[in-house]
């Protein structure tokens, strides 16, 4: 439910690149912001929960961050039509996260709290020391420099730091995710209080980061009309993502039977084709056909969308149901 309400999300951020007109507005800014953070930290989350049900050993998950990162390379060179491993889109970030977050597994909670807190804390002197370019490099394959900014750093600071969705922070919401789904197990079979503390910790967080955001915000850039937040991603930003990450999740574990939730579970279940569709979409629906829209036009758009993506998840269901047990491509792709 929470990764399907990440993709309400992610679709209204990146059909805004194309279709909404600049400057969006701030608090739509503000909500598109969040998709990153829930995708890559339930990434985490369904690493430790699928381990904990089938035993997967790490090999398991370098054959699926392996078809991921396929994936992205191919979206790049079929749809975007630029050279691939450049700017860091964040399908590469989960490919590499899901064997990472395993291996994390075989550690103690003690030494993942404190790799998480060091991607963090390091992340901004990272900035800092190595720079941080304004917009990632991208080539196109015709072999002409495509939004290069004169500033701009190296593919290597890319992935480290100044991609789309670098290591640092990024990396670090997968361990989170790690860490939150054992807590998750630990404290309902223990003390069954898991929603009520983690929502305590959640408003904490995210009161926090609020405020450090607010006094600290950072840049705030918009990246070639991706208006996200989160160029670059600030300790306020960080603390204030995991904190509604937290709350979410406690909110939806409150009633997770709400028929309000229903279609958002739906959705959650085919994360990945939903992805590349609408990338699809956007490429060659929405940019040629509806650019830079008024707010109340895209709106419209934004709603046909994800009417169509709901319909899609609905038809496959109905697929995955009567295809059982397909190689393990196809059950990347199916979301199972």
């Amino acid at each position: 439910m929470l990764r399907g309400l990440a993709i309400l999300m992610m679709v209204a951020a990146n059909l805004a690149a194309s279709g909404l007109e600049e400057p969006h507005p701030f608090w739509f800014r503000l909500y598109g912001s969040f998709a990153a953070p829930l995708f890559v930290l339930l990434a985490g989350m369904m690493v430790a929960y699928t381990t904990r049900r089938k035993q997967y050993a790490v090999k398991h998950f370098v054959a699926r961050g392996a078809i991921v990162i396929a994936l992205a390379a191919l979206l790049e060179l079929i749809i975007w039509r630029f050279y691939p491993f450049m700017s860091v889109d964040v399908l590469y970030l989960i490919g590499v996260s899901l064997p990472l977050a395993r291996l994390a597994m075989q550690l103690g909670s003690r030494v993942r709290w404190g790799l998480i807190a060091a991607i963090f804390l390091l992340t901004p002197l990272l900035q800092d020391a190595l720079g941080y370019s304004d917009y990632p490099t991208e080539v196109s394959i015709s072999h002409r420099p495509s939004e290069i900014e004169v500033d701009a750093t190296s593919v290597f600071n890319h992935w480290l730091l100044d991609g789309w969705f670098p290591l640092f922070p990024w990396l670090a919401f997968p361990l989170l995710g790690v860490q939150l789904a054992e807590l998750r197990v630990r404290e309902s079979l223990t003390t069954g209080d898991w929603r009520r503390r983690s929502l305590r910790a959640g408003v904490f967080v995210l009161a926090s980061g609020a405020l450090v955001w607010w006094l600290y915000p950072g840049d705030l850039m918009t990246r070639g009309g991706y208006s996200e937040l989160f160029y670059p991603p600030t300790p306020g930003f960080i603390l204030t993502a995991v904190g509604v990450a937290v709350v979410l999740l406690a909110m939806i574990d409150w009633n997770p039977g709400l028929a309000l939730f229903r279609p958002l579970r739906v959705l959650g279940e085919f994360s990945l084709p939903l992805y590349l569709l609408h990338i699809v979409l956007i490429k060659y629906l929405i940019a040629p056909w509806w650019p830079e829209e008024t707010l109340d036009n895209f709106v419209i758009i934004y709603a046909g969308v994800m009417l169509a993506l709901l319909l899609i998840a609905y038809a496959g269901r109905g697929l995955r149901a009567k295809w059982r047990h397909p190689p393990l491509p196809v059950r990347v792709l199916l979301g199972s």
